[in-house]
């Protein structure tokens, strides 16, 4: 796999930036056949479902969030974090490891779209004493999302997956692509730290009146371009877009054991979101925002990640305890 030099965070973003100015490449067709190729993770839907449960459980006490959408925050517990963030901290158990929620008011916050991206800062593999999967994921406020994210098993190096929440449950995972598939769309961003990242690009959105789009891209860093890896339309309305359980979960570090030692550093950069709220086709005139403290909350349910930077709340990178 080729290496790509070392970028600061605004080479990086200034890429992102002329990439942006070019008509997206699909690969949709090349990633299936990766996909097909890869080792198979159908067995992962039940992993993946019976997890993403428990977390949203871990979430309610402090949420109000019920089956029917639309939470009240209400935190049971409050500390304050390394940049005097507002977090909220319970014993450590596998789950929402760390990451953020949104606020019940951003997240319904759209209209006809809504789209996330990230630096995911991705280690090739996690060190330490993993040896169960972690995720490093978000949705994009959309109830019928699809996830990218970056997914670990034990030591294997990571992989990219895209999970499909607008899909039947037996047919979700949608994209598997290796570390080897991944070498023009990982860089490394100095910030200030080496940090090995893919840049993320989520979005959902309205295409016809009861039609909407979910659409996820890399940023290929050797050729300065957006490559979607995967899109999908499907039967939709916004009512169905802002209300469910799944839509609150912003960035964050999913985690599947209790305790993490001895870890590689791994988190999100410099997350932005944006929204329609007008006719079709027109995104709202500020462009991306960073997400901020009023937006989110910071949650944190495994006391064994020690946070390694925090800058609330588009950015923090966490490792197990060393």
């Amino acid at each position: 796999m080729p290496t790509l030099r070392t970028l600061s965070l605004k080479e990086a973003l200034g890429i992102a930036e002329v990439a942006s100015t070019r008509p997206p490449n699909s690969i949709t067709q090349e990633i299936e056949t990766i996909t097909r190729q890869s080792a198979s993770h159908m067995q992962d839907i039940s992993t993946f479902l019976r997890h993403r449960l428990r977390v949203i459980t871990s979430v309610m006490p402090m949420s109000g969030i019920t089956q029917g959408g639309s939470p009240s925050f209400r935190p049971h517990a409050s500390g304050v974090g390394k940049s005097g963030s507002a977090e909220v901290v319970s014993p450590p158990r596998a789950g929402m490891g760390y990451g953020t929620i949104y606020q019940q008011a951003f997240r319904e916050n759209f209209d006809t779209g809504t789209a996330i991206q990230y630096f995911a800062h991705c280690p090739t593999t996690l060190g330490g004493n993993v040896d169960a999967h972690l995720y490093l994921t978000a949705t994009n406020r959309a109830e019928r999302c699809a996830e990218g994210l970056v997914f670990y098993n034990g030591q294997n190096q990571l992989s990219f997956r895209v999970f499909d929440w607008s899909r039947q449950e037996a047919d979700r995972w949608q994209v598997d692509m290796p570390f080897s598939a991944l070498g023009d769309y990982i860089t490394t961003v100095d910030q200030p730290f080496h940090a090995q990242c893919l840049f993320v690009v989520n979005m959902t959105y309205q295409v016809f009146e009861y039609e909407w789009r979910n659409a996820v891209f890399l940023l290929n860093f050797a050729q300065h371009r957006y490559d979607e890896v995967y899109a999908r339309q499907y039967p939709s309305v916004v009512e169905m877009q802002r209300i469910g359980p799944i839509g609150f979960l912003g960035p964050l570090v999913e985690t599947f054991q209790d305790e993490y030692r001895n870890t590689n550093t791994m988190g999100f950069l410099h997350v932005t979101l944006t929204s329609r709220s007008g006719d079709i086709g027109g995104w709202t005139p500020a462009g991306w925002q960073p997400l901020t403290d009023a937006q989110s909350l910071m949650r944190r349910n495994n006391e064994s990640l020690e946070i390694v930077r925090l800058e609330p709340n588009d950015t923090f990178v966490v490792r197990g305890r060393h």
